[in-house]
């Protein structure tokens, strides 16, 4: 650029255009394409270590802003090893998957629609059963407890004992307002005045919304309920949306059973497009540069009153939105401290960090850049299902979440683990022992076949691989299923490897070492699953599945000659 500068000035002195004009023109044109050869032609020079050195310190940098992007330098490191709970690891994990606990409710019949799958630590590690209308009754939501940990000596689900008074022994509510996808509007009378919705009254209003939904039965409705509210933003995500457009909601929508309330909470989280150097991760469908964990909602399915609770550390972003709509967010303490205590843990969050460790690490390495979470070998019936949740400190602890990441040659380096509750932190655990990924769920079906409940039954299923970090090192456990097409899935049992020790039993307890198999003791037990069972085969009758009602009849004869009645 400099000689051709020279000699345009020169010949413009003397008077030679053509030749300025070609000096210029090739100034133009010979810029960009020798900024595209040269460094092709310099690459070609150089070795593949030369290039890795060269490109080492940008490397580094970009992965510092990767995990400042995507809350990587949140994650704790855990300083010594997992403590194991003080109940027992049969009363921390649950044996089953939630796929099978869901099948197992609803039966083999599709008319019970199945919502979401709710867990509890009170009094024990249970499973809650979302179950939508029945056919042919009322439009009401039932809850199902189920014992998780546990089985009869038939392999088939428990119904678990409620906790102690106050607390209802039946979970049932009216059809809710508003639940995850729920779509329409619905007029419902508002007497005590707790609904978030609009007035309609008047007939102005009536033909307003009749006009805006195209609804002419809105005016001919003979029906006037007492004080009168149209609710239209029924579904979880879209109602939240409207009250914080700038924060985007996760994946995942949990419900939440508080005594006889049902709520439903989602994580809320800050996003953006760019951010300098930041490596792009998929979140929420779409490639992001930046997303961090802001807020978290608590939704009130009877009223759909939303409460947002921000985040005990937010993010610079989130603090802007804090400081110009104050009144829009809530303390943790302006809250029941029972329904933030019982507060999931954020697995969509997790799930962000997961994958931005598995490309970044903890470390400045760039070996530990190319780890990468694992996927296990679960069967196509249970890969797909709402998270196995466990509880690390036993019953009445907080529940948590947690995911294995494997390097690039295959090996475990680590579990990472969030938990929930009101201060739910991610913690990384990494192992000193050198497990292939591959070595492991090769041991665990192994051990199944061993045992007689692998490939060899006729319908076999193989749920995912619970991996959880323990004071002797990383426990892994994985169940499998006789799930025919026809009757509910049956558990029949569980394998484990822990301390390079593989274990087979009929549950989770049982493989290491403690009580799995036990047939409901109690009266209150006892009528509990009479009466769940007897519920069953009424709903059955009522819609004329008679492979589900015989399955229900079937366990019914069972309990009765597990108990000696």
């Amino acid at each position: 650029t400099a000689a051709a500068a020279f000699l345009v000035l020169w010949s413009g002195w003397h008077g030679y255009s053509r030749i300025a004009a070609v000096a210029g023109f090739t100034a133009c044109v010979g810029g960009p394409i020798l900024g595209a050869a040269l460094p092709r032609i310099a690459g070609r020079s150089m070795t593949a270590l030369e290039l890795r050195e060269q490109d080492r310190p940008f490397a580094a940098t970009r992965r510092r802003f990767t995990r400042r992007a995507f809350g990587v330098d949140a994650i704790d490191t855990a300083t010594g090893s997992s403590t194991d709970p003080a109940g027992g690891v049969g009363a921390a994990l649950p044996s089953w998957d939630p796929a099978a606990i869901l099948r197992a409710v609803a039966g083999a019949s599709s008319a019970t629609q199945l919502r979401e799958l709710a867990w509890t630590t009170e009094p024990a590690l249970q499973a809650i059963a979302i179950v939508g209308p029945r056919a042919g009754e009322s439009p009401r939501w039932y809850g199902e407890r189920i014992e998780a940990t546990t089985t009869d000596e038939r392999g088939s689900v428990l119904s678990a004992l409620p906790p102690a008074p106050p607390a209802p022994a039946a979970l049932a509510w009216d059809a809710p307002l508003v639940f995850d996808r729920a779509e329409g509007f619905v007029v419902v009378s508002d007497t005590s005045g707790h609904i978030p919705a609009p007035r309609f009254e008047s007939f102005v209003e009536r033909v307003a919304y009749a006009w805006n939904f195209r609804s002419p039965r809105l005016l001919a409705s003979a029906e006037r309920p007492l004080r009168p509210r149209v609710v239209f933003r029924r579904d979880v995500r879209g109602r939240i949306a409207t009250l914080a457009p700038f924060l985007t909601a996760g994946a995942t929508v949990t419900p939440l059973v508080r005594g006889d309330s049902l709520y439903w909470s989602a994580e809320l989280f800050t996003i953006a497009a760019t951010y300098p150097l930041s490596e792009r991760l998929m979140f929420a469908g779409v490639p992001r540069a930046y997303v961090h964990h802001a807020a978290t909602a608590y939704v009130n399915a009877q009223t759909g009153r939303v409460l947002l609770v921000a985040a005990p550390e937010p993010d610079a972003i989130m603090r802007v939105w804090m400081r110009r709509f104050p009144w829009l967010f809530v303390r943790p303490s302006d809250i029941s401290g029972a329904l933030v205590a019982s507060r999931a843990p954020a697995v969509d969050w997790a799930g962000v960090q997961a994958t931005a460790l598995a490309r970044t690490g903890l470390g400045d390495s760039p070996g530990s850049a190319r780890a990468a979470v694992g996927v296990d070998n679960a069967d196509a019936d249970l890969a797909d299902a709402p998270p196995s949740l466990h509880s690390p400190r036993g019953p009445s602890g907080a529940l948590a979440w947690s995911v294995p990441l494997v390097d690039a040659a295959g090996v475990v380096s680590g579990v990472l683990r969030i938990s929930g509750g009101p201060y739910g932190r991610t913690v990384w655990y990494p192992t000193s022992r050198t497990d292939r990924w591959s070595d492991v769920l090769d041991r665990l079906q192994r051990t199944a076949d061993s045992a007689g409940f692998g490939r060899q039954r006729r319908n076999p299923r193989r749920g995912r691989v619970l991996v959880v970090p323990l004071s002797g090192g990383l426990l892994y456990a994985q169940a499998h299923y006789e799930w025919s097409s026809e009757s509910a899935p049956v558990l029949a049992g569980i394998t484990t490897e822990y301390a390079g020790v593989t274990r087979a039993g009929q549950t989770l307890g049982a493989a290491m070492g403690g009580i799995g198999v036990r047939a409901p003791s109690g009266d209150g037990a006892f009528r509990r699953n009479v009466n769940a069972l007897h519920r069953r085969m009424g709903d059955a009758l009522r819609r004329g599945d008679w492979v589900a009602f015989g399955t229900a009849f079937d366990a019914l004869g069972q309990l009765l000659r597990t108990t000696g009645r």
